[in-house]
C-alpha cells in the first residue's frame, strides 16, 4: 500500500480545535506531521504544514472531505525501497504526474529544489528525483545516533540515581560523542 502526503486547507488550519482533531486522527493511525514547500504553477513558492498517512487512511478519513477541498493535488509515494512518487491532481481531469523517486537529501540540496518535504521527527529532507540514489551525507545516521546518545546521557545526569557502573558507561559515551577515544579502547 502507498503513502499519501497532503495538506489541510488553510481555513481549517486556522481553526485550532478542528486542526487538533484532524492531527489526532493522523497520529493515531500511524501518520506524521511534515513541513513542505512547493512552487505553484505561477512561480509562487508555498510553504505549508503537510501530513503523511497510508493510502487507506487517506481514503477513509480525508479524500473528498471539506477540509482538503481546496487542495490542488496530493503526493502518492510507493512503499517499495525506491519510493516512487507521483502527483495526483484532485480535479478529476488532470492526469497524474510522475515525479521520480522520493529521495533523502542534504538540507542544502532540498532548499535549492522547487519542492521538498521535511520530516522534523527524523530531521530529514526529501525531494523527488529521477535518480533513486540519496545525496545525503552518509554520516547523517551516525549524527542522529549520537544525538540519541546525548539525550540518553542528559537523562542519566538528570536522574542522577543510577549506580557508578551506569555513570561510568555514560562517561564513556560522552567521550565517544566528543570524538575522543574512550579509556576502554586500547
Amino acid at each position: 500500500m502507498a503513502n499519501v502526503i497532503f495538506a489541510i486547507d488553510r481555513h481549517v488550519s486556522a481553526n485550532f480545535v478542528t486542526l487538533t482533531a484532524l492531527e489526532t486522527i493522523i497520529r493515531e493511525r500511524g501518520g506524521k506531521k511534515l513541513q513542505g514547500k512547493y512552487t505553484h504553477k505561477d512561480g509562487t513558492e508555498v510553504y505549508e504544514r503537510s501530513y503523511l498517512v497510508s493510502e487507506d487512511v487517506w481514503f477513509k478519513h480525508f479524500a473528498g472531505q471539506p477540509y482538503v477541498s481546496e487542495q490542488e493535488s496530493i503526493l502518492i509515494v510507493s512503499e517499495c525501497n525506491k519510493q516512487y512518487a507521483h502527483l495526483r491532481y484532485l480535479d478529476g481531469v488532470t492526469p497524474d504526474e510522475h515525479l521520480g523517486c522520493l529521495t533523502h537529501v542534504a538540507a542544502e540540496d532540498a532548499r535549492e529544489a522547487p519542492a521538498w518535504s521535511y520530516d522534523p521527527l527524523h530531521n530529514r529532507f526529501f525531494i523527488c528525483t529521477e535518480n533513486s540514489q540519496s545525496s545525503a551525507p552518509a554520516e547523517d545516521d551516525a549524527v542522529a545516533m549520537w544525538k540519541l546518545f546525548d539525550q540518553y546521557l542528559a537523562d542519566i545526569e538528570y536522574r542522577g540515581a543510577y549506580g557508578p557502573h551506569v555513570r561510568r558507561f555514560a562517561e564513556d559515551l560522552k567521550e565517544l560523542v566528543a570524538n575522543k577515544k574512550p579509556r576502554w579502547i586500547k
